[in-house]
């Protein structure tokens, strides 16, 4: 019945969802299965091709948000594509690069490991990379589509041993820590990723990094797994700005002490 599932996500009534067709596949299956929480087969939508409502490798699915929507990371149509429960087609947003992953949370925030390679329709990133920002989690407004922040993957890009998206699986608990299964690598890194970092070209990029001795207790123990909550990210931010601040102010103090010192040695 399937062929090469990648993905599934459980409705609020129980109703499965199950994406279906993993690149390359032997019956050219690009599409969305839905069925009862029994089980029983209930519809499907979407075929191989580019058009809206298609597919080329949906690679993984949510249900989830306020709207109770079912997003689509559509891989290699390098886009994430919103439906409703009845398989309408809502949108189609290509600013969150070619995605492997997605979810959403309780308040509207969508999650999506992704890579912002220069990769072609109908292919997948496979190789390694050194774009400091190339694969990423990318968090977005689910409803909108708009962007918020990028981490950007805390790896050396060049030495990756796997294909794709690091974050090739992701997850989100309630406390805003974000789990992410990292392919590119396969095994867990201990990172320094950035926060507020609006994506490719708009002009606005303020990387501050993570200080990981501002973790909070819980985020201190998954640090290696690439994971912190959204107040560790604002407070280290913080810290970090702060702490830029104090050397520029002292690098002005000791310019002002020494350039009556530099300029008797000028005379000299």
């Amino acid at each position: 019945m399937f062929d090469r599932p990648t993905g599934v996500a459980i409705g609020a009534n129980g109703d499965i969802f199950v994406s279906d067709g993993h690149s390359r596949n032997t019956s050219n299956s690009a599409r969305i299965v839905k069925f009862t929480k029994d089980g029983k087969f209930i519809k499907t939508w979407g075929r191989m091709g580019s058009e809206p409502g298609n597919f080329r490798e949906p690679h993984d699915l949510y249900v989830g948000g306020s709207k109770g929507w079912v997003y689509v990371a559509d891989r290699q149509n390098n886009r994430v594509q919103v439906f409703d429960q009845d398989g309408n087609f809502i949108a189609a947003w290509k600013q969150f690069g070619q995605p492997s992953s997605v979810y959403v949370d309780k308040n509207d925030n969508i999650y999506i490991g992704a890579t912002y390679e220069s990769v072609a329709p109908g292919e997948t990133a496979l190789r390694p990379t050194a774009g400091p920002n190339d694969r990423a989690i990318v968090i977005g407004n689910a409803i909108t589509g708009e962007l918020k922040y990028l981490i950007p993957d805390p790896g050396d890009l060049s030495k990756m041993t796997d294909t794709g998206t690091s974050a090739s699986g992701i997850a989100v608990d309630d406390q805003g820590n974000i789990y992410a299964a990292d392919v590119g690598f396969q095994q867990s890194q201990e990172a320094t990723p950035a926060h507020d970092v609006d994506i490719h070209g708009t002009g606005r990029q303020a990387r501050a990094p993570i200080n990981r001795r501002s973790l909070c207790a819980s985020c201190w123990w998954l640090s290696g797994f690439w994971l912190w909550c959204f107040r560790c990210v604002t407070d280290s931010r913080a810290a970090a700005q702060e702490q830029a601040q104090v050397q520029r102010d002292a690098a002005g103090i000791l310019s002002v002490i020494l350039g009556p010192v530099n300029a008797r040695w000028a005379r000299r």
